[in-house]
């Protein structure tokens, strides 16, 4: 999910003439959906950071266990994915809790009109899984949108953020969580994978400066910005976590490879079953 406003599922008429992140992330993966533009700011990612592909490796994965680790030790069934990006070959968050619990309901969030073409296709399952064009920017609408108020908040859900804040600046992530955690019932969780400032930094301010040329926003933050993101809700053991792929590990050096923080964050026991900020209908 990025800050590109929409409004609609209308595809705005640029939107295959310039770099877009859903599509360079995809194609840093080995996904096929990306156009030649979306090619050339990989071209110059690898450029400056070729571990960068193992590195989105390694926080996919650490994301899927999160959400499995939400469903299996937190007893977590509802789940909000925001910034779900284009659907792969790896296990959803849908398959990843309907493993653990038969009352497993995901609702999908996307801003690019495009990705949401495609979940709607092969992330979609009725009564189960929906998918909804929406913005983290204008989160107040993403958590008033009708899939979002079916959700039953009377029960816990969990917010997945992976991959999301970076792509935001700093009034915007912090207005964005408020108004989760204002929402979300006691007993929910965040989720949380983002790019680190405070490893590879040169590296780091390279990949930023990339994704400018393409005027595309990239804010990577420190593990205190991370750890700051959840205000007052509790991080659960071990906390903040650098992920680095084992792939990696093996060669070395480590000062010139970007990490990804982990994170998962529980709500308070002081916190309202109904939420407090925002209407429900």
């Amino acid at each position: 999910m990025t800050a590109h406003p929409t409004g609609t599922d209308t595809v705005p008429k640029n939107h295959f003439r310039r770099a877009v992140p859903p599509r360079v992330h995809t194609a840093l993966l080995g996904g096929c959906d990306a156009y030649e533009v979306d090619q050339a700011v990989v071209r110059r990612l690898l450029a400056v950071a070729p571990h960068l592909p193992a590195v989105l490796d390694a926080a996919q994965q650490r994301g899927r266990a999160a959400v499995g680790r939400l469903a299996r030790d937190l007893g977590i069934a509802q789940f909000l994915d925001l910034g779900c990006g284009y659907p792969s070959r790896a296990a959803t968050t849908y398959s990843t809790v309907r493993a653990v619990t038969s009352a497993a309901r995901v609702v999908y969030v996307d801003c690019d009109p495009v990705v949401v073409a495609h979940g709607r296709a092969h992330l979609a399952k009725p009564g189960c899984a929906t998918v909804v064009h929406g913005d983290i920017c204008r989160i107040e609408e993403v958590l008033t949108a009708a899939p979002v108020r079916a959700l039953d908040r009377a029960q816990p859900i969990a917010v997945i953020l992976h991959d999301v804040l970076p792509w935001v600046g700093d009034e915007v992530a912090s207005a964005a969580m408020a108004a989760l955690r204002a929402w979300l019932p006691a007993g929910s969780a965040l989720s949380l994978t983002h790019a680190a400032a405070d490893f590879a930094p040169e590296v780091m301010a390279e990949v930023v400066a990339v994704y400018a040329t393409a005027s595309i926003t990239y804010r990577p933050r420190t593990v205190e910005e991370v750890g700051t993101l959840p205000g007052s809700w509790s991080l659960l053991s071990p906390g903040v976590v650098s992920v680095v792929p084992r792939a990696v590990e093996r060669v070395g050096p480590l000062s010139v490879v970007p990490r990804v923080h982990t994170a998962i964050a529980v709500a308070p026991s002081g916190s309202h079953p109904l939420g407090s900020c925002l209407p429900r209908s």
